[in-house]
C-alpha cells in the first residue's frame, strides 16, 4: 500500500504482473510431490484464477490508495479482463498489456511437444 501511495503521489504508474505466488506455489508442490514435473505442469500449475484474483487485487489497493494508476501487463485470461472492464467502467485508471504468446502458443502445444 505504502509503494502504491507513494508512487500515484510521485505521478508515477504502477506496473504490475498479475499472479497469486502463494496459489501458484501450492499447486506446484502438490504437482512434484506426484512427480509431474515436465513443461506442461509449468502451465497447469497457474490457473487462470490466480491471474485473475491477483488483478481484482491489484485493482482494489490501487483504488484505496486514492484511485492510482494501474498498468497491468501479460494478461492471459478472460476472467481477468472482466475485472479490467469493470476498473474501466468505475473511472479507475487501469490498463492492460495481453500476453502476446497466448494467441500463438498454448497448452495444447507443450504437451505434444513434451509427450
Amino acid at each position: 500500500m505504502q509503494a502504491l501511495r507513494r508512487l500515484h503521489e510521485s505521478g508515477a504508474l504502477t506496473t504490475v504482473h498479475p499472479e497469486n505466488d502463494a496459489a501458484i506455489a501450492s499447486k506446484r508442490a502438490e504437482f512434484i510431490a506426484a512427480g509431474l514435473t515436465a513443461p506442461r505442469y509449468h502451465a497447469l500449475s497457474r490457473p487462470l484464477e490466480c491471474e485473475a484474483e491477483a488483478i481484482a487485487r491489484m485493482i482494489n489497493l490501487a483504488q484505496i490508495a486514492g484511485n492510482a494508476p494501474l498498468y497491468i501487463v501479460h494478461l492471459s485470461n478472460g476472467l481477468g479482463l472482466d475485472y479490467l472492464r469493470l476498473a474501466r467502467a468505475n473511472h479507475q485508471p487501469v490498463w492492460v498489456e495481453p500476453a502476446h504468446n497466448i494467441s500463438c502458443w498454448t497448452n495444447a502445444v507443450t504437451i505434444q511437444k513434451t509427450a
